[in-house]
Order: C-alpha cells, then structure tokens, then sequence
C-alpha cells in the first residue's frame, strides 16, 4: 500500500492524493493504457516527427489521421489521447463507486497560409478532458459556440446537463460516475442545441432534440435545486438546469422558463397533430 501510495502521489501530487483518500476513495495505480475512448496514434514523440517550416498538413493527417478538433479558421488541428492510469474506489454512505483515473495527452498543430507547419506543441491534462478551444487557445465554445447558438436561440445559456438521467434519480452516483456535462444549451424555436464544453466552437452539437421528437418535459426538484427532464419518444431522457456563468450555481428563473418553452412547443405540436 505504500509503494502504491508513493506511486500515486508522485503522478498527482500530495495534495491530490490527501483530497482523495480523505474522501473515503482507495486508489490502485496501473501501468497506463489506452482507454479506448481517444485516437491511439498520439505518443510522447509525435511532436518530433513534426517539423515547423517543413511538414505540410497533409503528411500531419497522413501521420496521426483526422484531427479530433479543427479550429474555425483551419489554421489549428489538435488530437488527444487518453490513457487510464489508476483505478478508483469509493466506499462509503448508502452508494459505493468506481472508475478510472486518466491522464491526457493533447498535440496542436498551427499551419500558415501555404498550409506548412508553423507551430506544434504537447500539453497534458489530468483526470477529465480539457475544453478544446481551451487546449488549442482559440474562443471556443464560451465565445463561438455560444455565439452560433445565440443567433438562432430564444432562450440559451450554461447548463449542466445530465444525459440519461431522470431529475435527481440516483444523483451521487452520476456525479461520481462522471455523467454531469458542463456546457451550453439553446432552445431554438424547433429543437433543443446542446454544446458540450469539451466541444471545438465550429463542431456539431452533442445533441441536438426536435421538439417533435419528445415525448414529455417536467420539473424535478431535489431541496432547493430544479432541473428540466425532457423525454423522447423512444424513451430517452434527459436532465438539465441553467446555472450563472462559473457554471456551478443554479439559474432557477431561466430554468423554469426553460421548462414553459419546452413544454408549450411539446403542446403546440401535439395540437398540429391531432
């Protein structure tokens, strides 16, 4: 157990660690591997195989595949890998858990205008994926993303989203599990938009809900806290509140009026098909 704890705290740091066995978690270290979640091409050595001034786009694509993040202009690419490098275990309360611990690896790639490489840089990230505008320094979903949601968009704004979540079913264990998404969320006048934080400004929408493919949309509560729960007609479901800009603190009024929007288009087109 000590050597596993040295290991640990050597990877995240004392601080890290104390926080998450203070927590009531047991941590087991792994040899890292590929989660399977992330392009496996990217290596600590891909940026040397990377010249600025001499590789052109096309052997970077040839090299590493399509990027998983382009910037709007075309300028930046950038790839992520992911690899799992311990085990967690949380006892404890009327919920035990589990998961993984992951490390990383992102490569951004800047081209100029005759499309040769002009810049590449590693970075890593630890335990969750960095926003992609963040990695690649580019506005991002906070400047772009909303921007493109906002033109088209009654109402719109930060959100935490809760996929396959019914309300506050079974809450602790989705946090844990890490099934909370922090992003952005529009509601058009024929769909729900919603743009996961992870996501490059100029990306497709994680999700994207007609209002006629819904089935119902209600209110849940949980002590002082509301969230929207939308279902399809083939029984998906959906949770989310609008929060203040950090991201954290709930937006009680915009998320009732959320809840009246969705649930006057469901109405309205229950009333065009009858």
């Amino acid at each position: 157990m000590k050597e596993m704890i040295g290991r640990f705290t050597r990877t995240l740091g004392l601080a890290g660690v104390l926080a998450v066995f203070t927590s009531g978690c047991l941590i087991i270290p792994t040899p890292h591997f590929d989660s399977g979640k992330a392009g496996a091409n990217l290596d600590k050595k891909s940026p040397q195989r990377i010249e600025p001034g001499v590789t052109r786009r096309e052997q970077v694509l040839l090299q590493l595949g399509e990027p998983d993040a382009v910037s709007s202009d075309k300028r930046k690419i950038a790839y992520r890998s992911e690899k799992v490098v311990a085990y967690w275990i949380a006892a404890g309360g009327y919920q035990a858990g589990g998961g993984t611990l992951t490390k990383d690896r992102y490569l951004v790639v800047e081209f100029d205008e005759c499309g040769i490489v002009r810049s590449r840089e590693m970075s890593s990230h630890w335990l969750s994926s960095a926003p992609w505008d963040s990695v690649m320094k580019t506005k991002g979903w906070q400047e772009e993303s909303a921007a493109i949601i906002d033109e088209v968009s009654i109402i719109c704004g930060r959100v935490q989203w809760f996929p396959n979540t019914d309300g506050f079913e079974h809450w602790v264990g989705k946090l844990w599990a890490g099934e909370l998404v922090l992003g952005y969320l529009g509601l058009t006048a024929d769909a729900i938009v919603f743009r996961d934080r992870t996501q490059s400004g100029n990306s497709t929408p994680e999700c994207f809900l007609p209002y006629k493919s819904l089935k119902d949309c209600r209110l849940a509560k949980f002590a002082t806290a509301w969230r929207v729960v939308v279902r399809t007609l083939d029984n998906q479901v959906y949770s989310f509140m609008f929060t203040n800009p950090s991201g954290w603190m709930q937006d009680k009024k915009k998320t009732h009026v959320a809840y009246d929007f969705i649930h006057a288009r469901i109405a309205k087109g229950t009333d065009k098909s009858k």
